[in-house]
């Protein structure tokens, strides 16, 4: 019970978790027994956290850990993202830093389609320095160092890639489908002397060059096939 507290109150408001566990489990229970247990639960999270840090920075416990991992079976990929958000404290507004970390596998009876699996999340609200070694102990939890290969998806912010490449100089470094999108068109115009001549493709969610989209009309009121053809040909 305590731990469905917990999730129910990390996903919605207190009063709207009590009012869900009234609906589906028949239980009463106060918003102020869900926030407790909500706290508790971090508070555990966090001391974990700081339990997997200390290990992970400690020279002889890794050297055990390689030579104990050494004969398992190594992980194919493993792909990390990381990302930043504001959001509301009792103190005001503050950067909450996300890390996510997963593999993948082709969803059932799409196999031209990926899915993420076996997600692992960590947020903190703490410097970039810190989040950094977050980074690593969790990285090391999860065996992404030991993937054959390690790949971060992640938006253009230079204090991610500054942490992948202190951390994991050897991964695959890809900016995300719909960030990359954001900057085609002042890379076309600067770089290949294009005019699009259409205004401001900020509002469009990047849909020059969205895969679902062969058209911009809905946006621009005509086709851009015709200057797909012209930057990726």
């Amino acid at each position: 019970m305590a731990r469905l507290m917990s999730i129910a109150g990390v996903t919605t408001s207190f009063a709207e978790a009590s009012q869900q566990i009234r609906d589906y489990l028949l239980v009463e229970v106060s918003p102020n027994t869900i926030r407790k247990e909500s706290y508790a639960t971090g508070r555990r999270q966090a001391e974990r956290e700081a339990q997997e840090q200390e290990r992970s920075e400690q020279l002889e416990r890794l050297q055990q850990r390689e030579r104990r991992l050494a004969t398992e079976e190594r992980l194919e990929r493993v792909y990390g993202s990381m990302d930043g958000a504001q959001a509301p404290t009792l103190t005001g507004w503050r950067e909450v830093k996300s890390l996510a970390l997963y593999q993948s596998r082709y969803r059932y009876g799409h196999p031209d389609q990926l899915q993420a699996i076996e997600i692992e999340y960590r947020s903190e609200i703490t410097p970039t320095e810190e989040f950094g070694r977050l980074l690593w102990a969790s990285a090391l939890n999860y065996q992404a160092d030991r993937a054959q290969e390690l790949v971060f998806v992640c938006d253009g912010a230079a204090w991610i890639w500054k942490l992948v490449e202190k951390y994991f100089p050897d991964a695959v470094q890809i900016v995300d489908w719909y960030h990359a999108c954001g900057y085609l068109t002042e890379i076309a115009s600067a770089d290949l002397d294009i005019s699009w001549g259409y205004g401001d493709f900020s509002s469009c969610g990047g849909c020059l060059c969205a895969p679902s989209r062969r058209s911009c009309s809905r946006h621009h009121g005509r086709s851009l096939r015709a200057d797909h053809r012209r930057l990726f040909n």
